[in-house]
């Protein structure tokens, strides 16, 4: 049992009720924690009647608070004398040693201007001498919020939290309502949507009322009908409000408690963002007059050493406060407008963050985003960046990271053997740290899981099986393993069955990729039940995998046609939350295409041809990473126009397909050079 101690420092009698109530919160997270081998044990102040008692209790406080981990103070109406003691032998010791980090609360009286002058001194002190951050409350429950996003940042400790129905959940289990935090319920768009479903749940218990009434009346049946599927609509909506939710109140924390130093435009930000004030949040993460700032403290570089620091705080205060705000603006969803803002704060901070070394995951995060939304050229530049940085300064974890996103995203733009350098490289790095941690062991099965993807790809389909063998063995041993995210195994295992599914196919073995794709589809039925964008879009990834499967070696097509359209679904449902599944619903619908030509050519080269527009209208800003499928869209269409009897116009479009796949082949002959003599087979033949 690994055991971590809370020290809670309080004014002793005005806050008694509130050690109480923290003690049953904490007594909640060890029924979640415990399971995983960590118990939290909480220290708490209590009156002492005469003052030598005090003065030698005392010192043993201060003994418990050197060898805590964590310290929270709360203040009131006063800084009494030994809560302000408590706070500096604190303070000395997290200078000395690094712990306990300190976290410091001012309750929200009715009336701030009656505080004792003493509350009014000490915050002058923690703003203007010690630059510590603090916040206020207006309940207890702000506290407990903060103490999970906290105790769960320290990967030692780890939890998956969940923002659902108005509680937070670790690991599935509730431990605290959010109905009482200003985040959640000053919140208007979230408690508006509540309020709709609460209403829409009331008119559907009083219709059930009246059908059981009228059983035979048409009229309240639709009545039923309707009202299920807008109360379907609205907890999907909530749901999605509340993830987005967890992912700001996450990076909020992590600002607010990982930087040694806070401009008071970020200090503002966060109070705002803490009331769900995000209008007023984004108004003062975007004050214009701030990257003057910056470009003033950049000037003063190269002045004395103290200067010099001052001026690194500004800029890091800035790279900061600007990743606050790419996340505040996607709190509710990325449109094609917001994806273009967002990009354009990366290009602000970016190069700064490379020059001066500051926040280095910032370029990792900006990549992912790139990568994400198909700006692939874009990601591949500043990603070789970070990788030579991560280098330089030897950070090694960090670093396969880097090269494993690198290669995935060379790979997607058929640079097929820098792709599988990168790999190697990642795969190198992570077989050295496997044993490091559970975490460090899921980031190697993936590596194991792409590379061998790659081998498959490039027709090494022995390599391919050894690395996804691999792979699924570490997976399914880390699964119940309490160190590492369980959906995140889940999820990650689910991959390698699919993966492993179209192997066994390919081999032939298709008992064996039935029940791989069977496997890999319960998992991720399970993972997408709440909803998740993530989720859907691995779902919607098996429901295609699966009805490929199934045109192949069913003699039901309707059963194929359904996982299609399922498929087909699923992608345009989730691209109107991220714009980046349009080229995964015009995957799907090209093979959607395909199977149809079986049955009807017509419908089939109607429904190309609509894939065909969409991919060139997605390839116009991403043609490296279309360049591939646009190929693969031209040939059917012109093979399609070509079988239903209009030969010209079929072959303007085989002869640019051809033109295209012979590019693809020189570029990556191991990928693209079957396929091409396939084409020149077909196109030979007419």
């Amino acid at each position: 049992m690994k055991y971590i101690k809370i020290f809670l420092a309080s004014s002793l009698s005005e806050f008694k009720e509130d050690r109480r109530e923290l003690g049953d919160y904490i007594r909640k997270l060890n029924n979640v924690y415990c399971k995983r081998g960590i118990y939290f044990e909480l220290v708490v102040c209590e009156d002492i009647s005469d003052s030598l008692a005090e003065e030698r209790k005392q010192e043993e406080y201060n003994a418990e608070i050197r060898d805590c981990q964590y310290f929270y103070i709360i203040f009131g109406k006063e800084a009494g004398r030994y809560s302000v003691e408590e706070f500096n032998v604190a303070l000395d010791n997290f200078k000395r040693t690094g712990k306990p980090h300190i976290y410091t609360y001012f309750q929200k009286l009715p009336d701030d201007d009656d505080v004792d002058a003493s509350i009014k001194e000490f915050i002058g002190r923690l703003d203007s001498e010690l630059n510590h951050y603090y916040s206020r409350f207006s309940h207890l429950d702000t506290i407990k919020l903060n103490i999970l996003l906290e105790l769960t940042r320290n990967q030692e400790i780890g939890g998956c939290i969940q923002f659902e129905n108005g509680a937070a959940n670790v690991d599935g289990e509730g431990v605290l309502s959010l109905d009482r935090i200003p985040l959640y319920n000053n919140n208007y768009g979230l408690q508006q949507l509540r309020m709709k479903k609460e209403e829409r749940d009331k008119e559907f218990s009083d219709l059930l009322v009246r059908a059981a009434q009228f059983p035979d009346d048409a009229t309240i049946k639709k009545s039923i009908e309707d009202n299920v599927r807008e109360r379907y609509q609205l907890q999907k909506s909530l749901k999605e409000y509340e993830e987005n939710m967890y992912e700001l109140c996450r990076k909020a924390e992590s600002i607010r408690h990982s930087s040694s130093s806070l401009s008071w435009r970020q200090r503002e930000a966060l109070k705002f963002v803490d009331l769900g004030d995000y209008e007023n949040a984004l108004r003062i993460l975007q004050d214009s007059i701030w990257s003057e700032e910056k470009e003033q403290a950049k000037d003063k570089l190269g002045q004395i050493e103290i200067a010099k620091e001052k001026s690194l705080d500004v800029i890091r205060d800035y790279i900061s406060g600007k990743r606050l705000l790419i996340t505040t603006i996607a709190f509710s969803g990325i449109t094609e407008e917001q994806e273009e803002q967002i990009i354009d704060i990366y290009q602000d901070i970016v190069p700064d963050v490379l020059k001066y070394e500051i926040q280095l995951e910032t370029v990792y995060e900006y990549a992912c985003f790139l990568r994400n939304h198909n700006r692939h050229a874009q990601a591949i530049r500043i990603l070789k960046e970070l990788v030579v940085k991560y280098k330089k300064i030897g950070a090694k974890s960090s670093l396969a990271d880097a090269e494993y996103l690198l290669a995935c995203i060379l790979y997607k733009v058929n640079q097929i053997e820098e792709s599988k350098k990168y790999h190697e490289d990642a795969l190198h790095i992570r077989t050295e740290l496997k044993e490091d941690s559970p975490e460090e062991m899921l980031k190697f099965a993936q590596s194991c899981n792409q590379l061998g993807y790659l081998m498959f790809r490039t027709y090494h389909f022995e390599e391919a099986e050894t690395y996804y063998s691999d792979a699924l063995l570490i997976q399914s041993d880390l699964q119940g393993n309490f160190s590492v995210d369980g959906q995140k195994v889940l999820c990650d295992t689910a991959l390698t069955m699919n993966n492993l599914a179209i192997l066994y196919e390919n081999n032939h073995k298709e008992s064996h990729a039935k029940t791989m794709h069977n496997r890999a589809l319960k998992i991720r039925k399970k993972l997408a039940e709440d909803e998740n964008v993530e989720a859907l879009g691995y779902l919607a990834m098996s429901c295609l995998n699966y009805a490929k499967f199934l045109s192949r070696h069913s003699e039901n097509p309707d059963e194929a046609s359904m996982y299609y359209q399922r498929a087909i679904d699923l992608y345009i449902k989730i691209s109107k939350k991220d714009s980046k599944h349009l080229v995964d619903s015009a995957i799907a619908g090209y093979y959607y295409a395909c199977f149809m030509e079986r049955y009807d050519k017509e419908k089939a080269l109607k429904l190309h041809q609509e894939v065909l527009q969409s991919r060139f209208l997605l390839s116009i800003d991403n043609r490296d990473a279309l360049a591939s499928d646009l190929t693969d869209s031209y040939f059917a269409v012109g093979r399609l126009t070509c079988e239903l009897g209009n030969e010209i116009e079929a072959k303007a479009m085989l002869e640019k397909s051809l033109t295209m796949k012979k590019k693809l082949a020189q570029k990556a002959p191991e990928k693209h050079q079957k396929s091409l003599d396939e084409m020149i087979t077909y196109i030979n033949s007419l």
